[in-house]
């Protein structure tokens, strides 16, 4: 349950699901599943993949020049 890695829908993509996470509750009275969105959150998260959420860091001189 506390970890947010195993959210789904737009709390799964939610840059604030670590702090947030939602009413697990209402997820799972709405939908049946817990781990599902919270059914009354009315933000937009920025539509990301779980992948994009990883940081990535510049490599050496990968930077771009101006």
């Amino acid at each position: 349950l506390r970890d947010s890695g195993n959210l789904k829908g737009k709390c799964g993509c939610c840059e604030f699901r670590n702090i947030c996470m939602g009413c697990r509750a209402r997820a799972f009275a709405a939908t049946g599943d817990f781990l599902d969105e919270e059914p009354f959150c009315v933000y937009q998260p920025r539509m990301v993949t779980r992948q994009d959420t990883k940081e990535q860091k510049p490599q050496g001189s990968a930077r771009m020049a101006r």
